[in-house]
């Protein structure tokens, strides 16, 4: 995820970090870079990464510091 370097200071974000967000109830997580040529509230995601699902853009994403995951219980058939 390419982030505006005060955006990623004001989520106390560093360069690696993975950042969880979401697009259209699709989850995310990616790592973090930084780029000075984004505009603050803007944020840029690669297409093409191994792994990463399909995301049409542009969109509107929900960008997460920390995610929590819901423990569920596990049913095994």
């Amino acid at each position: 995820m390419l982030l505006n370097e005060e955006d990623a200071i004001l989520m106390k974000l560093q360069v690696g970090e993975n950042l969880s967000f979401t697009i259209d109830g699709q989850v995310y997580q990616v790592p973090v870079k930084i780029s000075p040529l984004l505009r603050s509230g803007t944020a840029g995601l690669p297409t093409g990464l191994p792994g990463i699902p399909y995301a049409e853009l542009p969109a509107w994403a929900i960008l997460n510091r920390e995610l929590k995951w819901k423990q569920q219980p596990q049913t095994t058939y």
